[in-house]
């Protein structure tokens, strides 16, 4: 059996292959192989994964949770783009947050509150990344 696949006036021929025939749907035929808790975890965003390859997450709305820090301490591996900003860490590490502080956490005194945000990762002159928040939350 083929299959045709046009590219912008090419034709291009090519085998169909069932995927369930060859295995890659999982051993109960149609469905995903299921996940182990391992792998859920690869799919958290870490500060670790985003030092590690900013470029990946440059740019894009991404989700990311963390223990609020307020103005306290200091973030080595990013820079404030305000007086304002805040600062998110988790296990892996922290990064200076610009954008609303969440209702019910004190910038001065924290307390460690487990914060979700939603919003978009900056790179500031020089070449750390920041977070530029539209949603913040206090986690449930």
């Amino acid at each position: 059996m083929t299959g045709w696949i046009w590219l912008c006036c090419l034709a291009v021929s090519f085998p169909v292959i069932a995927a369930v025939s060859a295995g890659a749907m999982g051993s109960k035929g149609g469905e995903p192989p299921p996940r182990s808790p391992d792998r859920a975890a690869e799919g958290k965003i870490t500060m670790q994964k985003i030092f590690k390859n900013p470029a990946e997450f440059l740019n894009r709305e991404i989700i990311l949770e963390g223990a609020f820090q307020g103005w306290k301490g200091k973030c080595e591996d990013s820079n404030p783009l305000t007086r304002s900003d805040w600062i998110l860490k988790d296990e892996t590490g922290c990064i200076y947050v610009s954008g609303k502080i969440p209702s019910g956490v004190s910038t001065t005194d924290p307390r460690g509150e487990i914060v979700v945000l939603s919003g978009t990762l900056k790179i500031k002159e020089g070449g750390k990344p920041y977070f530029e928040a539209k949603e913040v939350r206090l986690k449930e």
